[in-house]
């Protein structure tokens, strides 16, 4: 991860926790997840604190995201691939027709990344090594393969090339590693 920049994407299979519960994660789907997205995009404050401007940098990144997600939730439809974003603020699907369990976009995070955890309030923030709190994470599974979703990702991401910011982390924590550190923090 280079210094500076204000987006970083990586691609995993998903985690034992993902693994066993997607049915109710996803109660839409028919399916098992094989991949899913994760974005850390870089807030200009950080996000451990509450206040009025915090929810407003938080409601903007927030659309950020799904402004982002949607091209890429189109083209794994168009390719026959279930896929969908969580919403950020809810830890439910975005599209969702039945409730489900919420996702906790922290623990996914800790679990696949191995990013720190700092006690927020009730629940807890990302630490990025980094930019510390001032990171606002988000997910997107789908039912591709990784190596079906990378190319995806990186057509949506292609606009914004140009632009600072935009860019893949550093090689993901391997899904050994993602099972070990998830059954560590429960």
């Amino acid at each position: 991860m280079a210094a500076g920049r204000e987006i970083e994407y990586s691609i995993h299979a998903p985690s034992v926790f993902i693994e066993r519960h997607w049915p109710v994660l996803l109660p839409d789907w028919s399916v098992p997840v094989l991949s899913m997205l994760i974005v850390m995009q870089r807030s200009p404050i950080p996000l451990a604190q509450h206040s009025s401007h915090a929810d407003r940098v938080k409601q903007d990144l927030r659309a950020r995201f799904i402004a982002l997600a949607k091209p890429i939730l189109d083209q794994l439809h168009h390719q026959g691939h279930e896929a969908e974003f969580f919403d950020p603020r809810t830890g439910l699907p975005y599209h969702a027709t039945q409730p489900g369990i919420t996702l906790n976009d922290v623990a996914v995070v800790h679990t696949a990344l191995n990013y720190a955890l700092k006690p927020c309030g009730p629940c807890h923030c990302v630490i990025h090594p980094i930019w510390g709190s001032g990171v606002y994470p988000s997910i997107m599974m789908s039912s591709a393969a990784p190596c079906v979703f990378a190319p995806i990702v990186a057509w949506a991401l292609e606009p914004f090339a140009t632009q600072p910011g935009w860019g893949r982390s550093a090689d993901a924590t391997s899904f050994e590693q993602q099972a070990e550190i998830e059954s560590n923090i429960r």
